[in-house]
């Protein structure tokens, strides 16, 4: 049971450096090797012939339409956002388990159910947690019903705040955008990501990943990170 409790503790700790990574926050020698790997970055993407070769349309902001409510259909969602709640505060010997089945309710999700999940991700009144859930929920969400939703909520404007607040804004967004990575075809959710990757916002250099991948010319986000990270162990491995 003790090493399926580390197994667990580690899949969590991986996780949690995973989202440090994920918005250049790691200290020390990390963040120099982060901002590294930014400039290489900045010097190997070309920001000025997008793969179409056309013009890209940038998208424009647009009101959040209102679902067609079903009460039985939001109550499930509501019990599919506690069980990703409760999983995010507690640890499992089985986290393979408990991504598929996330993977599997967010690939069953409709273009209603993500504008509920994008209700509960934009509204700052909604428990932190729940609010990560929903954004999650809808970066793995197959495109064609999601996008409309990961564009609003990637391109929203960050209100200046608190460190720790602003910190969890861009933590969501930058789900929003990994989740317009696999939105291949969609010439808004291309121009959502050039339009963050020239910008000067905190995430910069994640819409450029994310463009690298829905441009086919790297792999995955998630890959791109796991390749960063492994490197950056590698180098405070022969220190």
């Amino acid at each position: 049971m003790c090493s399926k409790q580390k197994k667990a503790g580690g899949h969590k700790l991986r996780l949690f450096i995973y989202s440090l990574l994920l918005l250049g926050l790691l200290a020390g020698a990390g963040i120099v090797y982060f901002r590294h790997e930014t400039q290489a970055a900045e010097q190997t993407i070309n920001m000025d012939t997008p793969a179409t070769q056309g013009a890209v349309s940038t998208p424009a902001r647009r009101a959040l339409p209102t679902p067609a409510y079903d009460s039985n259909r939001a109550k499930q969602i509501d019990r599919i956002l506690a069980r990703e709640m409760n999983g995010m505060r507690s640890l499992t010997d089985r986290p393979e388990e408990a991504n598929a089945r996330t993977l599997a309710a967010a690939q069953d999700l409709n273009q209603d159910d993500c504008l509920l999940l994008e209700r509960s991700a934009s509204d700052s009144a909604t428990h932190p947690d729940k609010r990560f859930a929903a954004a999650y929920l809808l970066s793995k969400a197959k495109p064609a019903v999601a996008v409309d939703s990961l564009i609003r909520i990637a391109t929203t404007p960050i209100a200046d705040d608190t460190r720790e607040h602003m910190r969890f804004e861009r933590i969501l967004r930058s789900l929003a955008v990994e989740g317009l990575s696999t939105a291949q075809g969609s010439q808004e959710a291309e121009g959502a990501l050039v339009l963050l990757a020239q910008g000067h916002s905190a995430l910069r250099l994640r819409a450029r990943q994310a463009l690298d991948a829905f441009l086919g010319n790297k792999p995955s986000v998630k890959q791109q990170d796991e390749a960063m990270l492994t490197k950056l162990v590698d180098r405070g491995d022969s220190k």
